[in-house]
C-alpha cells in the first residue's frame, strides 16, 4: 500500500511507502533539505517558504509544497507534491500559479508512480516560457535510497542549470 502526506503547520512534509519508510523534505536521513549543498536552499513552502499569493495583499499564501533555490544561478523551482498517480488538470494550474507567484519558470508535480507507470521527470507542457513536469516516484521500489538519490538529483540538476530563455532544461 502507498500512502502520500504533505506536511501542515508545523508538520513536515513526507511521502509514506509501503513499508512504513518516510521520505522526507525533513527527513533526518537523506532528505532534500540534508542532500542540499553547494549553494542549494531547500525550504517547506507550508513554512518558511510561503509567500503572499498576490502582489497587493498577505493572504491568502502560496504554499508549494517544495521551495529550491540555487545560490550560485539565483534560479528557484517550485514543486508540489500530489496524492495521486497522475496530475489533473488542476493540479497543473495550481502549479503554473506558484510558477508566476515565484517568479520562476520551471514547476514540478511530484506524485506516486503506480506499478509499471513513469518514473523520473517528464514535461508536461510549457505556458508564457513557464516549463510545467512531472515527476513520478516509485514508492514500491525496491531501493528507496536510491529512488530518492535520483529525485534529489533531479530537483537539484534543474535549479543548478543556468536559465536560458525558450531552451527545454
Amino acid at each position: 500500500m502507498r500512502v502520500w502526506a504533505a506536511g501542515e503547520e508545523g508538520n513536515p512534509l513526507h511521502l509514506l511507502s509501503g513499508n512504513g519508510r518516510i521520505l522526507s523534505v525533513r527527513r533526518p536521513q537523506g532528505g532534500l533539505q540534508q542532500r542540499a549543498h553547494g549553494g542549494l536552499i531547500v525550504k517547506d513552502g507550508n513554512r518558511e517558504g510561503k509567500k503572499p499569493l498576490f502582489d497587493d495583499r498577505d493572504d491568502p499564501p502560496a504554499q508549494p509544497d517544495i521551495v529550491l533555490s540555487s545560490q550560485s544561478t539565483g534560479r528557484l523551482i517550485v514543486a508540489e507534491v500530489k496524492y495521486k498517480e497522475r496530475p489533473l488538470r488542476d493540479d497543473i494550474n495550481q502549479a503554473v500559479t506558484y510558477a508566476l507567484c515565484y517568479g520562476t519558470d520551471r514547476a514540478i508535480l511530484v506524485h506516486q508512480s503506480p506499478p509499471g507507470g513513469p518514473r523520473g521527470l517528464r514535461p508536461i507542457g510549457m505556458i508564457r516560457g513557464i516549463k510545467i513536469g512531472a515527476y513520478g516516484f516509485d514508492l514500491g521500489a525496491d531501493n528507496l535510497d536510491a529512488e530518492e538519490t535520483a529525485f534529489a538529483d533531479c530537483l537539484f540538476n534543474l535549479v543548478r542549470a543556468p536559465h536560458v530563455v525558450g531552451v527545454a532544461a
